[in-house]
């Protein structure tokens, strides 16, 4: 039962450590690319956001008119001068 480890030798050394740095660098390209796609989704919904409350801005109509009520209610403060 007893195995032997085989020692590597210098070109299989070296060859298993290209493997890993080319797999370093195709993850690291997968990183940059799932970010980038990321980015890019977040940008789209900001777009459909924008063109959704351009197209049809009476659905935040009555939010905003709750909001200028609830501003007339709060007591108005004033700056003091130093």
């Amino acid at each position: 039962m007893s195995e032997e480890k085989k020692i590597p030798t210098v070109e299989e050394f070296v060859t298993h450590l290209n493997e890993q740095i080319q797999i370093a660098e195709v993850r690291a390209k997968l990183q940059a690319l799932n970010t980038q796609i990321a980015k890019d989704r977040a940008e789209e919904l900001n777009a459909l956001a924008f063109i959704a409350q351009v197209t049809n801005p009476q659905v935040g109509s009555d939010a905003d008119l709750d909001a200028e009520e609830s501003e007339e209610q709060l007591p108005k403060r004033k700056l003091k001068k130093d």
